[in-house]
């Protein structure tokens, strides 16, 4: 079989063409191979950062939903020691009277220690998010940085929710 004179032009054309197209892409590929798998690394790390961003957020939420509730009793136990007050007679209360107040006392220090204890922790969890806030943003940076270097700056950085999703702490539909 003998390939005609227009079909080696066309051929010639094609693989001129493909190289023309091909070439920039392959010297990226081959210039850019340090910067290819620093990203893979940094995207890792800004996965891991951007799940400890939503961890902690959702923990803040549940404290601070726990802290509201105990915010609540603690009001309860106020007005409830406030009427002892009303009750008492020139600072004085009867003893069985007394000993109830006593009680209701205690109640509202230990749920106080307690409402205390979880803003300790609150507190803690609102560094860690701080802190892993500002990592996201920094590795963030540093990949959309690498991207746009490398010439794609349309690199998609996962959002911390979907980091979380990622790493199985969420699911998103």
């Amino acid at each position: 079989m003998r390939v005609s004179d227009s079909t080696r032009v066309v051929l010639a054309v094609v693989a001129v063409l493909l190289c023309f197209l091909l070439v920039p892409g392959l010297y990226r590929w081959a210039a850019f191979r340090d910067e290819r798998a620093l990203i893979v690394r940094l995207r890792r790390e800004v996965v891991d950062a951007g799940a400890e961003v939503t961890l902690t957020r959702a923990q803040m939420e549940t404290l601070r939903t726990h802290i509201e509730a105990a915010d609540s009793v603690i009001r309860g136990d106020v007005d409830a020691l406030e009427r002892y007050t009303a009750i008492a007679q020139n600072g004085m209360l009867p003893p069985p009277v007394y000993q109830r107040y006593e009680q209701q006392r205690r109640r509202y220090e230990e749920h106080l220690a307690e409402r205390d204890a979880m803003f300790a922790r609150l507190k803690s969890v609102l560094v860690r998010n701080h802190a892993s806030v500002g990592r996201y943003n920094l590795l963030s940076d540093s990949i959309r940085s690498l991207a746009a270097r490398i010439g794609d700056p349309y690199y998609h950085v996962p959002l911390p929710v979907e980091a979380a999703a990622e790493r199985g702490l969420i699911k998103i539909h």
